[in-house]
């Protein structure tokens, strides 16, 4: 009789937490706006900016000192390539940087005035191109492009080559390719940048959202001052079923129904899935439970999300893999719930992998929410 007493009381201390907390929530504007809204909000826009997947047409000029039928020929072969358009045809190599200064034209393709005669007699010709590296996704559209285009132009010549010395044009195109190379994109058979991006965008929209969010609930409660409970296990789990039952609810729309919504690619097993978002969204309630004390108001939970969220996203392997990074910043991205997360989601989703194949990241997700559980625990025992 006695076990079960406590069983009840400890039962209904956890439900009234959960209703309390809830109460908190949905009359405080600001938590409604930032734990629900902006996570659909900010999936939406994100998606939408990122719907055009791949960069085509980057503007570039083209310098032609040769002025000859093969040169013109290779003109029209650069402004056929998807990725870039030839926009301007500039008389001399000033005239093309003034229009690349102006951020007219991104990229430059000289060609040199000996450029035919080369042809013609069989010598090596050199085809100049000057690349905007600023921004890398331009460079390697700009770059990948004349390339392609330059190494097709100098395979037809020698073909052609071929053929005039009497050779079938099966046999030239042989001896002009030796080796042929054939290309397969795993995973993101587009190589569009928002099937590349956005599971870790959205992955971390959750987190940043329910770290600001919780802030602003605890830091209209620290206003008050310090609230102790006789029961600090029980307020634990309270407010962590709150917050995580509004993030299930949220993380359900976007990994199912924005996913195919924007079609995103779905290769997993729905079982990884619940396991490793299940933990990584109770890991990031409790890392905002843990951060309460901070908050001695609640706009101070603001600032949170503009000097964490570019880290974040940095730590998380998307921009730079994490072979790149110092082992010691490696390791201490581990301690965000996002990083892990990213990673393996991305490895379930993209390359369908296994409960198996991300087994470190559970791993590391679990130790997480017993280390954040615990540092939640003090801080809910210290009155915050």
């Amino acid at each position: 009789m006695k076990h079960t007493r406590l069983f009840r009381n400890f039962v209904y201390r956890v439900s009234h937490t959960l209703t309390t907390e809830w109460r908190l929530i949905f009359r405080d504007n600001g938590a409604v706006l930032i734990l629900l809204l902006a996570v659909l909000i900010y999936s939406t826009l994100y998606s939408l900016g990122y719907g055009g997947e791949i960069l085509r047409d980057v503007p570039i000029v083209v310098v032609d000192e040769s002025r000859t039928p093969q040169s013109r020929h290779l003109i029209r072969m650069l402004d056929s390539s998807p990725n870039i358009e030839v926009a301007f045809e500039a008389e001399s190599m000033p005239e093309a940087q003034c229009l690349f200064f102006a951020r007219r034209a991104y990229g430059i393709v000289l060609i040199p005035a000996e450029y035919a005669r080369s042809l013609v007699t069989g010598r090596q010709t050199t085809i100049a191109a000057y690349c905007d590296a600023g921004y890398l996704l331009i460079y390697r559209q700009t770059l990948e492009a004349v390339s392609t285009v330059v190494q097709s132009e100098g395979v037809s010549v020698v073909q052609r080559r071929l053929e005039l010395s009497g050779r079938t044009a099966s046999e030239a195109a042989i001896v002009a390719t030796p080796v042929s190379l054939h290309t397969h994109n795993l995973y993101n058979p587009s190589l569009g940048y928002g099937v590349f991006v956005m599971p870790a965008v959205l992955i971390l929209i959750l987190q940043q959202t329910a770290l600001v969010g919780i802030g602003l609930v605890c830091g209209t409660r620290n206003e008050f001052g310090r609230q102790r409970t006789h029961a600090p296990f029980a307020t634990l789990i309270g407010r962590t079923v709150a917050y995580a039952a509004l993030y299930s609810v949220t993380a359900t729309y976007i990994f199912v129904l924005h996913y195919r919504l924007f079609e995103y690619p779905m290769n997993g097993s729905t079982e990884a899935c619940v396991v490793l978002l299940a933990l990584f969204i109770t890991a990031s309630v409790l890392l905002g439970l843990s951060l309460s004390p901070l908050y001695s108001r609640r706009e101070e939970s603001l600032m949170l999300l503009f000097w964490s969220s570019i880290p974040a996203l940095l730590v998380s392997g998307v921009s730079l893999p994490h072979e790149a990074f110092p082992q010691w910043l490696h390791m201490l991205g581990r301690l965000l719930p996002s990083s892990n997360a990213v990673e393996g989601y991305i490895r379930i989703q993209s390359a369908g992998a296994s409960l198996a194949d991300v087994a470190p990241q559970i791993a590391t997700l679990g130790a997480l929410v017993v280390l954040y559980g615990t540092t939640a625990y003090i801080a809910i025992r210290r009155g915050r």
